[in-house]
């Protein structure tokens, strides 16, 4: 008799043992001497996909008429000129400062010229970044006048250089690709958009045409939302 209840004792303890082993691996099951143990496998989170359109070859984009210097300059002091217009829309009583004009900023400078003048001008920095995390733009949120005021000197002191507008034959190329590719790829996707105006229309109106394909509004998802823009680039 004792040696049969040490038996019984042995096989309980060696089957708690086998069900603690398997809580631990995640995988719990019953434990039976004809049937075998079970396996674990781990579900992989399905990576999202976009169906691709085909798209007819509509050739090179016409080139952009270029600014004379004189435009350049006029288009730079109009910029100026809403850029305070918004701030004394929140501010009426606000003083317009006279801020000298410092130069262009480019691309390789933009972020790293405004970040410091922000910075020294005593305002928060507001960066904004791409799915990969990577810093793409930065700006300021003001409250007061004061910062409001400051935040200007800086975009005036240093402001992009202003690029020409997009000729006739640049708006047709573009609604041809929207019209042709970028609508219907979305539609493929089950994202349906509002009929486009005339060609006419679109190129007369720009940029009020009141229509350009969007991807939705939907929440940001940043794995979706690549591959939606590598099956539909949302330009040409």
């Amino acid at each position: 008799m004792a040696s049969a209840r040490r038996l019984r004792r042995t096989s309980i303890a060696a089957a708690i043992a086998c069900t603690a082993l398997l809580l631990v691996s995640g995988c719990a099951g019953a434990v039976a001497e004809e049937e075998p143990s079970p396996t674990c496998t781990e579900s992989e989170t399905p990576t999202p996909e976009a169906q691709a359109y085909p798209m007819r070859d509509l050739g090179p984009s016409p080139p952009p008429v270029p600014l004379t210097a004189e435009q350049t300059e006029q288009l730079r002091l109009q910029w100026r000129d809403d850029a305070w217009n918004t701030v004394q829309f929140r501010f009426p009583t606000a003083v317009r400062p006279d801020v000298p004009f410092k130069g262009y900023v480019a691309e390789v400078n933009r972020i790293e010229v405004l970040s410091a003048c922000y910075k020294s001008a005593g305002l928060p920095l507001d960066y904004g970044k791409n799915s990969s995390g990577k810093i793409v733009s930065v700006g300021t949120e003001t409250k007061t006048e004061a910062e409001a005021v400051s935040a200007y000197a800086c975009q005036a002191a240093h402001p992009v250089k202003p690029t020409p507008p997009p000729s006739p034959e640049q708006l047709g190329y573009i609604y041809d690709y929207l019209v042709e590719f970028l609508a219907p790829c979305y539609e493929a996707n089950g994202i349906t958009n509002p009929p486009p105006p005339s060609r006419d229309d679109f190129v007369a109106k720009w940029p009020n045409q009141g229509w350009y394909p969007t991807s939705g509004n939907a929440p940001p998802d940043a794995v979706r939302d690549d591959a939606l823009d590598a099956a539909c680039p949302p330009t040409p």
